[in-house]
């Protein structure tokens, strides 16, 4: 009978811790793929989308998380009410804001995921959305030329790729999930989705 070395567990334990974390990340990557929630509202092609203005206002990161969330809007976002209905006036206003994009991500749903900071460190995310999973969204031009910005300056892949750079962004308010990308004890979900103009500061 052949003896394992005494190694062996310490080997086979970080095995399975190994395995573990993969199938974990693998999961949470995969229910980013099929989130259906507010969908039409994420890639601009609910009707409301047509009548928002297209001249943009400029904000902060810090007044975008001072922003009022309904209390009926779920923090999963499942709320059918809220399915095909946008927020005034937070999700029908095209938003400017200059940031520090501090990371930048490809999520397995296709979106280009960045984490931006304000002038106090505060944080929220601007998301690109994947146009082929955008047709018919009454910003699909703009969604291409930013994902080809995006795309020529940062290469996203699945990992999180570290960056320190400024920019000028402007997408469309969307409350997202509650407590993903933004600061502080309890986060509203704000950010802007999708994003409409890159500008890179330097």
């Amino acid at each position: 009978m052949t003896r394992i070395p005494w190694y062996g567990n310490s080997m086979r334990v970080r095995l399975t811790l190994s395995l573990c974390l993969v199938a974990c990340l693998v999961s949470a990557y995969g229910y980013q793929r099929s989130e259906s929630s507010r969908i039409s509202i994420k890639h601009g092609t609910d009707a409301a989308a047509a009548k928002i203005p297209s001249r943009a206002k400029a904000t902060t990161v810090e007044e975008m998380l001072n922003q009022t969330r309904p209390d009926g809007l779920a923090p999963d976002l499942k709320t059918p009410e809220y399915q095909e209905k946008r927020i005034e006036k937070f999700e029908t206003t095209k938003w400017t804001v200059e940031v520090l994009i501090t990371e930048i991500i490809k999520r397995a749903d296709g979106d280009f995921y960045m984490v931006i900071e304000g002038a106090t460190g505060a944080k929220t995310v601007v998301e690109a959305p994947d146009p082929e999973l955008c047709e018919g969204s009454h910003f699909l031009k703009d969604i291409k030329r930013v994902r080809k910005i995006l795309d020529d300056k940062f290469h996203p892949t699945g990992q999180p790729l570290k960056v320190h750079i400024k920019a000028k962004l402007t997408g469309v308010g969307f409350f997202g999930y509650q407590g993903r990308g933004g600061t502080g004890p309890v986060s509203n979900g704000a950010r802007l989705m999708p994003a409409l103009d890159v500008k890179i500061l330097n």
